[in-house]
């Protein structure tokens, strides 16, 4: 979960990691293709809910790149194949695959995304405050 204190609002994030990429076809060579699942039976399609698959970096201190993908996506994006979502997105800067939009370069670009993702919906209204005399009903703010 991330929270913006400016705004109040909070969008829901799984991150999936790989510390790898696929062979290339026919050879033990890695090549530019990461390989993330998600299971259907744990699939909750939220309005502001994001998947965030991330390549981590040969030293496993930080990533090479991430993807920030709106959870609204994935069946639009990802393979259906036996009960998961399968997500095969290029590494490649000039890739031109259908995650390339959602693909970030840099740990800072992926933070004004996820901020960017929060400050679209807008600041939290306040709840009514609570006096002496009168305490608000749930749900309705005055």
């Amino acid at each position: 979960m991330f929270f913006d204190k400016e705004t109040g609002n909070a969008v829901a994030i799984q991150l999936k990691c790989r510390t790898v990429t696929l062979y290339k076809p026919k050879t033990k060579e890695r090549g530019n293709l990461a390989h993330f699942e998600l299971r259907q039976t744990t699939f909750k399609e939220a309005r502001r809910a994001y998947l965030v698959a991330a390549l981590c970096d040969e030293a496993l201190s930080g990533f090479e790149v991430t993807w920030f993908i709106p959870m609204s996506q994935i069946p639009v994006l990802a393979r259906d194949i036996s009960g998961k979502w399968v997500i095969r997105a290029s590494k490649a800067a000039r890739t031109a695959d259908r995650f390339a939009s959602y693909r970030c370069a840099s740990a800072e670009e992926l933070a004004c995304r996820i901020i960017a993702a929060c400050e679209a919906h807008g600041p939290t209204p306040m709840p009514a405050l609570a006096t002496k005399d009168k305490v608000p009903e749930l749900g309705h703010a005055e």
